[in-house]
């Protein structure tokens, strides 16, 4: 099994909690990092979270050395109420909004470096810059909303990687996209 079955495994475990999770601001990712670790460490010796991949400077919200070395980024977000700014550092997010309503929105490896300045695509830019040998994955999950503003739009319409695993219940959906 890869490790975005084992991750989307995982959702479909903690669904129900997770449901309840998305509505507490502010330790949304937090616990998600927990609920890995508490699945995760005892299968895979050396699981972490919040982990300086070789002593660098950066955390990584997930790392694992075997059975393939693997680091992650999580992002928790809805589809309404964010500031822009959280999908790249930037207001102005109209470039991101797909023209036709449920389709999606490439960037590419350029686009991703000029417009990461933080945010979702500054996390991808960071995974983007370790070395090929690691499995790189960004996992976003996305509380779903009956009525999405612009953000919420925008993010469930990008698409970093041509590799995605998806997985969704009534209440959110998660995207995992790796890396390359």
């Amino acid at each position: 099994m890869s490790w975005p079955d084992h991750i989307l495994a995982l959702f479909a475990e903690i669904a129900r909690p997770m449901a309840v999770v998305l509505n507490a601001d502010g330790c949304r990712e937090g616990w998600l990092q927990g609920e890995f670790y508490r699945h995760f460490s005892p299968q895979y010796d050396g699981f972490r979270v919040n982990y300086s991949y070789r002593s660098g400077r950066v955390k990584h919200d997930v790392y694992c050395p075997s059975p393939n070395e693997m680091v992650a980024e999580l992002k928790v977000y809805g589809m309404r109420g964010y500031f822009n700014k959280n999908l790249c550092g930037q207001g102005n997010i109209k470039r991101f909004l797909p023209e036709v309503t449920a389709t999606r929105v490439s960037l590419t490896e350029q686009e991703i470096d000029d417009l990461g300045a933080s945010g979702y695509l500054a996390d991808v830019r960071r995974l983007r810059q370790l070395p090929d040998s690691l499995k790189r994955y960004m996992i976003l999950v996305l509380q779903k909303a009956d009525d999405p503003d612009d953000f919420g739009k925008a993010t469930s319409a990008l698409q970093v990687s041509a590799e995605e695993w998806h997985w969704e219940c009534n209440d959110f959906l998660v995207r995992i996209s790796q890396i390359k």
